[in-house]
């Protein structure tokens, strides 16, 4: 499924799909909600690589903790988990069990992606 079966099947514009997802305000409310509805009903599911590849952004942060069953790291992946879910940003954990390698590693991927 692609944006341009979106467009197919929402009579919008290649062009007016993707703007319409990124909430510009150059797309009426209405051209907005009926894209999401049809997004919705032909369940449309972005490629996140491929618009990070695009945009250059991930909208996804890391999260490095030392060790999980620890109540303070524990606390602190729900609280950042939180504050992301209003902007709609991903946080991608990574329990390093306290190893400086694992911990490397981590970080080497994240910036990959």
């Amino acid at each position: 499924m692609t944006l341009k079966d979106v467009s197919k099947a929402s009579g919008m514009s290649l062009i007016t799909v993707p703007r319409a997802l990124r909430q510009s305000d150059t797309v009426h409310a209405e051209t907005r909600a009926k894209v999401q509805r049809t997004i919705n009903e032909i369940g449309y599911i972005s490629n996140l690589t491929l618009r990070s590849m695009i945009s250059q952004r991930s909208e996804m942060i890391a999260v490095v903790v030392p060790i999980l069953p620890s109540s303070l790291d524990a606390d602190f992946a729900q609280v950042v988990s939180r504050i992301l879910a209003p902007m709609k940003r991903q946080m991608l954990l990574v329990v390093s069990e306290w190893s400086p390698q694992k911990k490397e590693e981590a970080v080497r991927t994240f910036i990959a992606r």
